[in-house]
């Protein structure tokens, strides 16, 4: 174990023993006030008397407020207009319960130096994590930097040679680690790729993508080779794919897919073929149709549709082989409902309803075989609510908050289980805090 993990389970154990003294103070309280609001009553007519199914309701909306970030409307017609001393009590007793809430599943690790979004991350050999590029107020960036987990600190590397946003990075079996087209300024779409070095901490220009694209997928093959697939270049949708053959340094064409897309996904199933789901087709159509990459053939087959066609969804493969579509929009609409692929019939079944609507979120699958979703859209704002999905019973749990709402984010599973997630974006100013969830 090491001396990050160690600081984990110490801290989890203390807040637990923090957690359990202030329930005994709730207790002592919920006890003391309504006799306090009695003596109160007596010198002060129009006081509002607390009773003790109020102070359990104060209880639950402190923790749903702290836990959801939601507002909890009351009944007032039910409660009767409290005076100022009356207020000023019940401020005081919502101040005491904020401490109440801790959160055992949540931490901040760290911060970067310039947030960002929409940037990509690759976990490297060593266990550290990768970021490059992306957006920081609107600016394109071509910085990158390393994130150590068990240290709990980052270095910058040496710049890109380009700066790219809706991009990808992709590390081969043989530990290339390669930066791949995405969009610079004015929209325009790159085909240029870029080879990192991790012994030098600096990039390289290797062989280019045959077209430009962004907002495309990519997957590490079991052969060894990655396959490009789809994006968009200067708003036309592509079918086009490629193949990176490391070993001759060179692209290749393979078969295109049958409908153009980009802001779809792209998931290697166990028989080592490749599903591709949903995303945004030409003329903003949202898509419902799926299709299937044969390796042995390189060629594309449609293999149904989803159930409610969606674009900024995640795509998850369980520890049994299905495929879970999670959220996403659909003709402006933010959705909570998952899908299940079964390649075993090539069939959509829908399955348990996430309890918050949300796009443009990630989805990381645990150890324990349960998938995590963080964040994304959930209307027209950023969300700071997470939810564990559970293969075995079909169902969704909110789980605890992160400490800033975000959306744009990169989420990395970590040798040891755990999941960070790195930067993103509130609508109104980068994340640059670190957040780590221990299950």
């Amino acid at each position: 174990m090491t001396c990050f993990e160690n600081l984990i389970t110490v801290k989890r154990r203390l807040i637990w023993i923090i957690v359990l003294s202030l329930l005994i103070i709730t207790v002592a309280l919920a006890s003391v006030i309504p006799t306090i609001t009695k003596m109160t009553k007596s010198t002060i007519k129009e006081a509002t008397t607390y009773q003790s199914t109020e102070v359990t309701s104060m209880i639950t909306e402190q923790f749903t407020t702290d836990a959801e970030q939601s507002t909890i409307d009351t009944d007032q017609s039910t409660t009767v207009v409290p005076t100022k001393k009356s207020m000023k009590s019940k401020m005081s007793y919502k101040l005491i319960l904020k401490f109440y809430y801790i959160d055992l599943d949540w931490s901040i690790v760290g911060e970067i130096s310039s947030g960002r979004h929409s940037h990509a991350a690759a976990i490297l050999l060593d266990g550290s994590i990768l970021i490059c590029g992306g957006l920081s107020e609107d600016k394109i960036l071509k910085t990158a930097f390393i994130y150590n987990p068990s240290r709990g600190s980052s270095k910058s590397t040496k710049t890109m040679k380009t700066k790219r946003t809706r991009h990808t990075l992709s590390i081969l079996a043989n530990g290339t680690i390669l930066a791949i087209a995405g969009s610079s300024d004015n929209h325009d779409s790159l085909n240029t790729v870029e080879l990192y070095d991790s012994s030098m901490g600096s990039w390289m220009a290797t062989k280019s993508l045959k077209y430009k694209r962004s907002g495309h997928t990519t997957s590490v093959l079991n052969n060894g080779e990655l396959l490009v697939v789809g994006g968009e270049d200067f708003y036309i949708c592509l079918v086009s794919a490629e193949l990176y053959k490391s070993g001759l340094n060179k692209w290749v064409r393979t078969g295109s897919l049958n409908n153009g897309r980009e802001m779809f996904t792209s998931s290697i199933l166990k028989d080592g073929n490749v599903l591709i789901t949903g995303g945004k087709g030409q003329d903003e159509k949202i898509l419902a149709s799926t299709e299937l990459y044969n390796i042995s053939t390189g060629k594309w087959s449609i293999v149904g549709n989803l159930i409610i066609a969606r674009c900024y969804h995640t795509a998850t493969v369980l520890r049994n082989g299905k495929v879970l579509v999670t959220g996403g929009m659909y003709n402006r609409k933010y959705l909570n409902n998952a899908e299940l692929y079964d390649p075993s019939t090539r069939m959509w079944s829908l399955t348990g309803s996430m309890n918050i609507s949300r796009s443009s979120h990630t989805a990381s699958l645990l150890r324990n075989g349960k998938v995590l979703v963080v964040g994304g859209f959930s209307g027209t704002t950023p969300t700071n609510t997470t939810e564990l999905y559970d293969p075995l019973t079909g169902t969704w749990e909110i789980i605890g908050s992160l400490s800033s709402p975000r959306v744009g984010h990169t989420a990395s599973v970590l040798a040891n289980g755990s999941v960070l997630i790195i930067g993103g974006y509130d609508t109104k100013k980068n994340v640059n805090s670190i957040e780590l969830y221990s299950p």
